[in-house]
């Protein structure tokens, strides 16, 4: 199992957040199509706002950037680029 230690935010101007536990499991096996999305969405949503509710800004800030460098090295090389 892995285990991550990450500051968790401070309060400002909000209550303080209390810890947050992120445990993931597998994806349900044989579902549809359109189940897939609705779960997949339902997840994407929760991970978003268990980290805009707990992480500090600047790491939320750099959190975003890594995310979008990353999925853009996926598409080196179908597009050309």
């Amino acid at each position: 199992m892995l285990e991550y230690h990450i500051v968790k935010a401070g309060a400002i101007g909000r209550e303080a957040p209390g810890d947050v536990s992120l445990i993931i499991t597998g994806a349900p096996d044989s579902v549809s199509l359109k189940e897939a999305e609705i779960f997949y969405e339902h997840e994407a949503m929760l991970i978003v706002e268990a980290l805009f509710k707990s992480l500090p800004q600047g790491t939320l800030d750099r959190v975003l950037g890594q995310m979008i460098l990353r999925m853009a090295s996926l598409y080196q090389g179908v597009t050309g680029t």
